[in-house]
């Protein structure tokens, strides 16, 4: 149903920066999505649900990134 072979997934390790951890930093070697322009482009800082953001605030927006939608939606 998907095609997702070969696809991948660069996130943080939260060497410089603990709250980042987990985070997508870029998808296919790309902060943007080719599908996308705009803020809906860019995935990073984004979550693929499996971890999000440490020491978020009550009002902080989460930015979810699901591939079969190829994009980042505010949350």
């Amino acid at each position: 149903m998907y095609d997702f072979d070969g696809d991948f997934e660069t996130v943080y390790t939260g060497e410089t920066d603990v709250r980042l951890t987990g985070l997508i930093d870029k998808y296919n070697g790309d902060v943007n999505l080719p599908q996308w322009t705009g803020k809906c482009a860019n995935v990073n800082g984004a979550s693929d649900g499996t971890k999000f953001a440490s020491y978020i605030e009550p009002n902080d927006t989460l930015l979810f990134f699901r591939k079969s939608l190829c994009r980042a939606a505010r949350m």
